[in-house]
């Protein structure tokens, strides 16, 4: 198919937006391989792509605006416009009657339409205001849907659960990818920065205290760590710092808080393990768990409802699954006794994240399921 992929994002860097992250390593992945046009929503400061230009011709504050965007002399026939969105992105609380429109539009001038879904809508059950705006937001999330040619989802129990909505469209997972490159620290150095003593063992929490990640099994595995006389230090990278040291009372806790990119990735090089245990398992949305593979540590999570065949297939060869909190614990301490089997973990883990949610692999997938331009 010959034409040119244009990729359409509310937001990017430097704002702190992971859809905009994103946009931002997939559009630096994709303009290698096609030839893109990147379009951003206007926002101060400006969005930046690298050393791409970025067409700021909408306003995802005004949606109207959309049907500007999609009568744009930009778009040719048998180009192919990829939509990056969530329930929020476009309009105030996510009421956007306009982009369906806007994307049939396109579909007129034969512009092939892929709109990658970050978030659907919101539900009933994260309470009465979510109940109210979820009303619109599945509404205007079902028509975008069938106003687009191929339908992408972040997890591959989203693409299952909603292949049978749009069944004229390509509906398959698209992961997100990582957005924390690899600075290259070495450990030793960054293990001294810290104030990690030589032989502790390095246990890396990436992330704020939503009530999917489970903190208090985190704390239990620490507190029996020190009850087995095994040195350690639990560095949490993230939000919500004085919520953690509540939740991690008792532990040896390194208190990063929020870092910069290079910052996330040099702590990750002083450490030895990720836990990353969630209510609702391990998900290729998850780019806490995706950094932590692609740094090559070893990973200790959960199975669940948002869990992935590829994902739950690596069980003991680059993740490890436990099933509870006591088998959370049973595992931490296996592998803070063993370092030989996590580090065998860690490296295994950086080959699989490499193979499967590089950029590279992300924007190939991507090409091959919008049908892109050669």
């Amino acid at each position: 198919m010959q034409g040119t992929l244009h990729l359409i994002a509310p937001s990017a860097p430097p704002k702190t937006c992971g859809v905009g992250d994103h946009s931002y390593h997939l559009a630096l992945a994709l303009s290698k391989r096609t030839r893109l046009e990147v379009h951003c929503g206007q926002e101060s400061p400006a969005p930046q792509f690298g050393t791409l230009d970025a067409r700021t011709d909408f306003d995802h504050r005004h949606p109207r605006t959309l049907k500007r965007l999609s009568r744009s002399e930009e778009f040719r026939p048998g180009d192919t416009a990829f939509v990056q969105y969530t329930n929020f992105a476009y309009g105030r609380y996510g009421f956007n009657p306009w982009m369906a429109p806007a994307l049939a539009n396109l579909r007129r001038r034969r512009v092939r339409v892929a709109t990658m879904f970050h978030e659907t809508y919101m539900s009933a059950s994260e309470g009465w205001k979510a109940a109210i705006m979820g009303r619109w937001q599945r509404r205007f999330f079902r028509q975008i849907g069938l106003n687009s040619d191929v339908c992408l989802f972040s997890t591959e129990p989203w693409a299952g659960k909603y292949a049978d909505w749009f069944p004229a469209s390509t509906v398959a997972c698209l992961p997100v990818g990582s957005n924390i490159p690899v600075a290259g620290a070495q450990r030793s150095i960054e293990r001294s920065r810290l104030g990690i003593p030589d032989g502790a063992v390095g246990l890396v929490v990436f992330g704020g205290t939503h009530p999917s990640r489970l903190f208090p099994w985190i704390a239990q595995a620490s507190r029996n760590l020190v009850a087995k006389g095994i040195e350690h230090r639990l560095v949490h990278i993230g939000p919500d710092s004085e919520r953690v040291a509540d939740l991690l009372e008792g532990c040896p806790l390194l208190e990063l808080g929020i870092q910069s990119e290079d910052g996330v990735s040099r702590a990750f090089a002083a450490g030895d393990l990720l836990l990353a245990p969630f209510s609702d398992g391990a998900s290729t949305r998850r780019t806490s768990l995706l950094s932590g593979l692609e740094h090559g540590l070893c990973c200790v999570t959960t199975r669940g409802p948002g869990t992935d065949s590829t994902l739950s297939a690596q069980g003991g060869s680059s993740l490890v699954f436990a099933l509870d909190g006591d088998d959370f614990e049973h595992v931490v301490l296996d592998l803070a006794s063993d370092h030989a089997r996590a580090r065998g973990l860690g490296a295994a883990a950086k080959i699989f994240h490499r193979e499967n949610y590089s950029w590279e692999s992300i924007a190939d997938r991507c090409l091959e399921l919008v049908g892109g331009p050669a």
